[in-house]
């Protein structure tokens, strides 16, 4: 692991074999006030890592509860300038510092400009970007421009990716390495792909990076299971559908992300090896 990119989880846990939460919001959902009061929740629940969703009108990695999301967050007027105006609130008004992570699809980046990107990504205090249809091999020059600003590209891989080709992956990589559990899009699943189990091993002995897995994980039991062989996890549809669910109560979904967020952390960590 590069010293200029260290294993950012490290000061928001306990030790390094701590397994962690990572909790995802789409930013802007139904408004950028209620995310910081949504963050907050989840930070006092025991998420060890905030990763911030920009909204975007073609998410195709997005299952319809993150999709709807993003559409109440289109319609407030949420782009990618004003999710990293929430990440530089979230990094002061946070009951501890927790690494925030954007996670995009290109276009926006594009959009906006990739250096002007990776300098505001980290001046708003930004620790990460996943940038979901980013295809390794066309991110070399994002890669270098984050890299110089000591923002971690994150990347992502999936029990389908060649040995080949993941080698090449998680050894570019830093920060941690987002292990997709399904193939298809993100949304709660009752199982798990059993393959997930052998590609954090793949992925063990490639890299010291953490290994934490996403995509179709909502359960304590499904965080306990997956705390036996993995560093951590990744819940976003779960903490999106009782913000989309709830009518106008936002101490009541305060209280609900905080629970789900203190139910999974302590399922990571009973079961942790």
């Amino acid at each position: 692991m590069s010293p200029d990119h260290p294993d950012f989880f490290f000061s928001s846990c306990e030790s390094q074999s701590e397994k962690r939460l990572v909790a995802y919001l789409c930013a802007g959902d139904p408004d950028l006030e209620k995310s910081v009061l949504w963050a907050q929740a989840l930070v006092e629940g025991g998420a060890d890592c905030l990763e911030l969703g920009v909204p975007f009108s073609d998410p195709l990695a997005d299952g319809p509860v993150i999709q709807a999301a993003a559409q109440r967050a289109l319609a407030a007027g949420v782009n990618l300038e004003k999710v990293l105006g929430l990440g530089e609130v979230l990094m002061k008004r946070l009951p501890k510092q927790v690494p925030l992570v954007l996670m995009s699809y290109l276009n926006p980046i594009l959009q906006y400009g990739t250096q002007k990107f990776a300098t505001d990504l980290a001046s708003r205090g930004f620790r990460g970007a996943i940038i979901v249809d980013l295809p390794y091999e066309e991110g070399d020059v994002l890669r270098d421009l984050l890299s110089r600003e000591k923002i971690s590209l994150i990347p992502l891989v999936a029990p389908t990716t060649r040995e080949e080709r993941l080698q090449k992956i998680v050894r570019a990589g830093t920060g941690f390495v987002y292990c997709i559990s399904v193939t298809g899009v993100t949304g709660p699943r009752d199982t798990l792909d059993p393959r997930i189990c052998s590609l954090i091993s793949r992925i063990k002995d490639l890299s010291t990076l953490p290994a934490v897995v996403g995509f179709g994980v909502s359960k304590p039991e499904q965080a306990a299971a997956i705390a036996s062989f993995a560093d951590g996890i990744v819940v976003g549809s779960a903490f999106i559908r009782l913000i989309g669910s709830a009518q106008g109560d936002p101490e009541a979904i305060q209280k609900q992300l905080k629970e789900l967020a203190e139910n999974l952390k302590n399922a990571l960590t009973q079961h942790a090896r």
